[in-house]
């Protein structure tokens, strides 16, 4: 009998010379492609004959925020329904005094999200094992899609000198799909983009591979360049500004949430995880940040 949560099948039915199983794949498997492959035995005259049929088709195995035992289970229907099938939704940007939003299409379930994903997946240093952990997905999501140059890699280069002849502006963007699909053609960052356009891609991948999602705008955003935990200004002996030693105050910054289990912190840390494609400062060599509750 089958369980949910752990692998293995069942036969359902056998008809001539075909053959239904049902498969349960386990909670903690490893997420991205797999190749299907058939092996048949057949007995004949005393001789063992075998035959390996390769599906036409891959099969791509996903996190399950729906099965309980899976470490992204988010239990309310309505929650699931924002965070994993929404395709659509509003990023918040702009300022305190003059906030709006930008309407912006995800588009996880579209093929193109799915093959960038799973390529995303492959491309990382990721072990197999890990692609089961939904910390390290999506930290390896978040840390890929960053461009920058020698990085060999990331899905978005970054602009905010206001000069985009070259390519799109940061504004022109309103949805994921173009983004991967021009990511997956010229397999260097996609010119330009800024902090809520790299969250809603973010957002876009979490969401194809399971992972519920959302993206968060922060207003008056502070950074703490020194680690003081604190944000300072500076003036001179002669009460002049040294605004080259202050830390920076943004008008509004947008990261990500992903909600997930971390049994590798201590209890009353599940939930939802903030993640930064886009810092101010590497981690790990790396503009990126988190998963950190």
């Amino acid at each position: 009998k089958l369980q949910d949560g752990h692998w293995g099948f069942e036969l359902t039915a056998l008809r001539d010379k075909s053959v239904t199983l049902r498969v349960c794949s386990g909670s903690d498997a490893i997420v991205g492609r797999y190749e299907l492959f058939v092996d048949t035995e057949h007995m004949k005259d005393d001789i063992v004959e075998k035959w390996r049929h390769k599906h036409t088709d891959d099969i791509f195995l996903l996190f399950n925020p729906w099965q309980p035992d899976d470490a992204v289970y988010l239990s309310g229907e309505p929650e699931r329904t924002e965070y994993v099938l929404n395709e659509t939704g509003r990023i918040w940007l702009g300022s305190v005094e003059k906030y709006y939003v930008r309407p912006w299409n995800f588009g996880q379930f579209e093929y193109v999200c799915l093959i960038a994903a799973t390529s995303i997946l492959d491309r990382s240093e990721l072990a197999d094992r890990a692609r089961g952990n939904p910390t390290l997905v999506t930290r390896s999501i978040c840390r890929a899609i960053n461009y920058t140059e020698g990085s060999g890699g990331g899905v978005i280069q970054a602009g905010w000198s206001g000069k985009y002849d070259d390519a799109e502006a940061p504004y022109a963007w309103t949805g994921s799909p173009a983004i991967l699909e021009e990511f997956l053609k010229k397999r260097r960052g996609v010119k330009y983009g800024q902090c809520w356009t790299m969250a809603a891609v973010t957002t876009t991948l979490l969401r194809t591979l399971g992972i519920p999602s959302r993206c968060v705008t922060c207003y008056r955003a502070l950074h703490d360049n020194d680690y003081s935990s604190a944000v300072n200004t500076h003036w001179s002996q002669d009460l002049k500004p040294k605004t080259d030693m202050d830390d920076a105050i943004w008008n509004f910054h947008v990261w990500n949430e992903a909600w997930f289990l971390r049994p590798d912190l201590p209890a009353g840390y599940d939930g939802w995880q903030a993640s930064d494609p886009t810092p101010m400062d590497c981690s790990e060599g790396v503009l990126t940040c988190g998963p950190t509750p």
